[in-house]
């Protein structure tokens, strides 16, 4: 009895550790893509006629993502709903096609 009640304490402790583990690499995968965010949206957004972004969690913020390309000249044309990780596709046109 003694060795499952430590065997299930171990596991509790394993599976805290772990989503510990797993918020801290999101966040630190959010603070670099918004620390390079203008390099991103710059190969993004360069020129081409329509665009797909997706963003979510570890990725630019939603906001980021549309006022960037507004202004790089594309405007939000559609959007995915947010799927179960929270991720969406964003979909924009360039204002003035070459």
């Amino acid at each position: 009895m003694e060795i499952v009640l430590i065997g299930g304490m171990i596991g509790v402790a394993l599976f805290i550790a772990a989503m510990i583990w797993m918020v801290r690499a999101v966040g630190r995968n959010e603070r670099d893509a918004q620390a390079r965010a203008p390099q991103i949206l710059d190969e993004a957004f360069d020129g081409r006629r329509d665009v797909t972004f997706m963003v979510g969690h570890g990725r630019l913020r939603f906001d980021a993502v549309v006022l960037g390309a507004r202004g790089r000249g594309y405007t939000l044309t559609g959007q995915s709903p947010p799927d179960s990780y929270g991720t969406q596709t964003l979909v924009f046109a360039h204002d003035d096609p070459s």
